[in-house]
């Protein structure tokens, strides 16, 4: 399977190189590292497009949660996760919490990050 949007193509192989990267830094650097938890929050952004939603969701939240406690709801790593659990919310129709979560990192992602930035522009274009 195929996903194509504004935001680009990914497939099931794309899925299952970032798993196994997840995985091998999840082993080696432990699920609170920078490197791992940009991998969740990416493996979370594929996974909703590929139409694996719930499983996005799961790996999202989790993904959010460690990334604020390490690094604050404003840092790179934090904003990026949230818009992908954003985007996981959306698929399974959680309308509300996706509308919530993504407004208040849209605007935290304005401040930290600027309008310009990759993220913010994933905000500002959500479902």
């Amino acid at each position: 399977m195929r996903a194509t949007d504004w935001r680009g193509e990914v497939d099931e192989s794309d899925r299952l190189v970032l798993e196994s990267a997840f995985q091998r830094s999840r082993a080696a650097l432990g699920s609170d590292h920078p490197i791992t938890l940009g991998l969740a929050g990416h493996l979370t952004f594929v996974n909703s497009r590929l139409g694996q939603a719930e499983r996005a969701r799961i790996l999202g939240e989790d993904t959010l949660q460690r990334s604020q406690a390490a690094f604050g709801s404003n840092h790179l790593i934090s904003l990026a996760a949230a818009a992908a659990l954003t985007c996981a919310l959306t698929e399974l129709d959680q309308t509300e919490r996706a509308r919530i979560l993504g407004e208040d990192a849209l605007q935290r992602s304005q401040a930290a990050l600027g309008p310009d930035q990759l993220i913010t522009q994933t905000l500002s274009h959500r479902h």
